[in-house]
C-alpha cells in the first residue's frame, strides 16, 4: 500500500490561496478595525446611560457595525460591537518565512481607525513597528472624538440641547470633546503628540500607498493651522480627506483643500482656458455643477429654500433632514461630508455645487453658469417673494439658461393662495419676461398637501379652498408665460385635474407622458384614479377656462 502524501505546507500554495485563508482565518475583514490605546476608557449602554466603563481590551479590536447596506446617519444600530472576533495575532507566530507576509497582510489589507480623546492616546500609533506603519493603506485618525469609542458625530443627534444623547449609543452631548483651542493645556499637549506622530509617520511611510483621513475639529483658523503643518512634512499620500470644523466656514474650508492637495502631490495647474468652449462645457459637466458630477442620483435636483442653495437635502426637502452620503470615510460613520463640516473629502457623493467658479472670471463665471442653470431641474421651495429676489439677483443671460424649474408648494401656501395672490403674480410675471419660455419646462407640484387634507377629513370648505387655488396659480402661468415647451403638473388632492391643467396651458392636443421634450414620471396614484379618456371631465375644466 503506497504511502499517503503530507498535506502541502502553507508556503507551497500560490499566495492568492493563501490571502483566502488569512481572510476566513479573520485576519483580514470588510469592517475597519480600531486601534484602542491601554488608558481609553469606553461608554457603554448601561443601566445608567453617564457612567464611563473600565477599559476594553487594548490593542487591536474589531469594535465596528458596519454602516453599508444603506443604513441612513440617523438610523439607530441594532448593536453597538460589531460581532467578529478578536484579531488572530497568534498567526504571526507559526513561521518566520510568513512572519512578514502576516503582518504585510494585516497591516496592508485592512483599515485601521484611531480615536484619540486624550493626548496620550495617540501613542498607540508610535508604539506600532515600522514595517506595520509601512505597509497601511488605509487609517483614519480622529483627534477629538465624542464620548462612546465609535466616535459619533453631532449629526446623530436629534435635538441639541443640554440633555441631548447620541441618539446610537445614548452617550450624553454635554459630554462631548470640545474643540481644540491653541492655548488650552490639553490641546497644546495634543498638538505636540501630533506633530511627533507625523514626524514618525514621514519617516516610515512609502509615498503613495496610504489613504489618511483626518477628523481634527478646531475652533479657529489660527490652531488649524498648527495642526495642518506637520502633514507638509509627509510623503505623497494616495488620497488625503480631512475635517477641520463642525461647522462649514469659508476660511477653514479654505486651508482644508489647500492642506488635501499638497500631500496628494497635486500637480501644477493646467492652462484651462487655452480648451475649445465646447470642451470646457463639457468639463463642467463633469463636475457637481453639471448633472454627470461624482454624486448619487438623489441629489439631482437642486433645491432653493427661501431662495438659497440648500444642497445638503434629498428628495422633499420640507420632508427630510440633511443626509450624509455614507461614502465621505471608508469607516461609513464619521461624517466628513463638505456639506455638514469644514471638510473635504475626495470619496464623497453629495453634491456640493462648487459655486467658488462663478467668481473665478467673467469667461468661466459664465460658462460655468449655463452648465449649472440648463443641465439641471431646480425645484423651488418657500415664500414666493424669497425665489423672486433670488431670480432677480442673476444676471439676464443666466436666467436665459434654465430649462426646467419646479415649484414646490406647501399646504400653507395652498389654504392661504389669497395671501400669496401678488406675490405669485410677480413671480411668474418675472419669469414670463425674463426665461426662455420656448426651451422651459415649468413643474407645478403641490403633492405635500395630500396628506395636509386627509387630516381635514376632506372638509368642503377646505377642498373649495385648495381647488380655487389650483385655479388661481394655473391661471397666472395662463396669462403671463406665453410659449412654454412642457408643462406637468403633480397634484396632492384632485389629482385627476392634473391633465386638464396641462392642457390648459399647451392645448388640447399636449400629452405630458409623451411631452414636447420632457416625459412626465408616472407617480403612484396613476394606478389608482385614471381621467376619463373619453372627456367626461371637461365640466371640471370650466373654471380655469372660463
Amino acid at each position: 500500500m503506497a504511502s499517503m502524501r503530507p498535506p502541502p505546507s502553507l508556503l507551497s500554495l500560490p499566495s492568492h490561496v493563501r490571502k483566502r485563508i488569512y481572510y476566513f482565518a479573520d485576519l483580514t475583514r470588510d469592517c475597519p478595525i480600531v486601534i484602542i490605546p491601554p488608558s481609553q476608557a469606553v461608554t457603554r449602554s448601561t443601566p445608567n446611560r453617564d457612567q464611563v466603563e473600565t477599559n476594553l481590551d487594548s490593542g487591536l479590536r474589531c469594535n465596528f457595525a458596519s454602516r453599508k447596506g444603506g443604513r441612513g446617519l440617523h438610523m439607530p444600530h441594532e448593536s453597538v460591537e460589531c460581532e467578529c472576533p478578536k484579531i488572530p495575532k497568534q498567526l504571526l507566530l507559526i513561521n518566520k518565512a510568513l512572519h512578514q507576509e502576516i503582518r504585510d497582510t494585516l497591516y496592508g489589507d485592512n483599515q485601521f481607525v484611531v480615536r484619540a480623546h486624550r493626548p496620550e492616546d495617540l501613542e498607540v500609533l508610535q508604539m506600532l513597528p515600522d514595517d506595520a506603519l509601512r505597509a497601511m493603506n488605509h487609517l483614519l485618525i480622529r483627534l477629538n472624538s465624542w464620548p462612546c469609542y465609535r466616535g459619533h458625530s453631532s449629526e446623530l443627534v436629534f435635538k441639541m440641547t443640554s440633555t441631548s444623547k447620541c441618539s446610537t449609543c445614548e452617550a450624553p452631548v454635554s459630554k462631548s470633546d470640545p474643540e481644540i483651542v491653541a492655548g488650552r493645556d490639553q490641546s497644546e499637549q495634543m498638538m505636540e503628540k501630533w506633530t511627533n506622530l507625523c514626524h514618525r509617520l514621514a519617516s516610515c511611510l512609502v509615498a503613495g500607498r496610504l489613504n489618511l483621513e483626518l477628523i481634527c475639529d478646531v475652533g479657529d483658523l489660527a490652531t488649524a493651522q498648527q495642526f495642518v503643518d506637520p502633514l507638509q512634512d509627509l510623503p505623497k499620500l494616495k488620497s488625503c480627506a480631512i475635517r477641520l470644523g463642525r461647522q462649514r466656514d469659508t476660511h477653514l474650508l479654505s486651508l482644508a483643500r489647500s492642506t488635501v492637495s499638497q500631500p496628494v502631490g497635486e500637480e501644477s495647474p493646467f492652462p484651462f482656458l487655452r480648451l475649445p468652449q465646447e470642451v470646457r462645457l463639457q468639463v463642467f459637466e463633469y463636475t457637481n455643477l453639471g448633472s454627470h458630477g461624482s454624486f448619487k442620483s438623489k441629489w439631482d435636483d437642486i433645491t432653493v429654500k427661501h431662495g438659497k442653495f440648500d444642497q445638503g437635502y434629498s428628495g422633499r426637502s420640507v420632508n427630510y433632514r440633511r443626509t450624509c452620503c455614507l461614502d465621505c470615510s471608508f469607516t461609513k460613520m464619521d461624517c466628513i461630508c463638505p456639506l455638514n463640516y469644514s471638510s473635504v473629502s475626495p470619496t464623497c457623493t453629495c453634491r456640493d455645487l462648487p459655486l467658488g467658479l462663478l467668481s473665478v472670471n467673467r469667461q468661466i463665471k459664465m460658462e460655468a453658469a449655463q452648465v449649472l442653470f440648463s443641465k439641471n431641474m431646480f425645484s423651488f421651495e418657500g415664500p414666493f417673494t424669497d425665489t423672486l429676489k433670488m431670480l432677480r439677483s442673476l444676471s439676464p443671460a443666466s436666467l436665459k439658461f434654465f430649462r426646467r424649474i419646479r415649484f414646490r408648494l406647501e399646504p400653507g401656501q395652498i389654504f392661504k393662495w389669497r395671501q400669496n395672490k401678488q406675490s405669485w403674480t410677480n413671480l411668474i410675471s418675472f419669469i414670463g419676461k425674463n426665461f426662455d419660455t420656448s426651451r422651459l419646462l415649468i413643474v407645478f407640484d403641490t403633492t405635500v398637501d395630500r396628506q395636509s387634507c386627509r387630516e381635514h377629513d376632506h372638509e368642503q370648505t377646505i377642498m373649495n379652498t385648495v381647488y380655487d387655488g389650483y385655479v388661481f396659480f394655473t391661471q397666472q402661468i395662463k396669462a403671463h408665460v406665453s410659449g412654454l415647451l412642457d408643462f406637468h403638473v403633480t397634484l396632492g388632492v384632485f389629482h385627476y385635474l392634473e391633465k386638464i391643467f396641462e392642457k390648459h396651458i399647451l392645448g388640447q392636443q399636449y400629452d405630458s407622458r409623451n411631452g414636447n421634450q420632457h416625459t412626465k414620471p408616472m407617480h403612484i396614484w396613476d394606478f389608482d384614479d385614471e381621467i376619463d379618456e373619453d372627456g367626461d371631465d371637461e365640466p371640471l375644466g370650466g373654471v380655469i377656462i372660463h
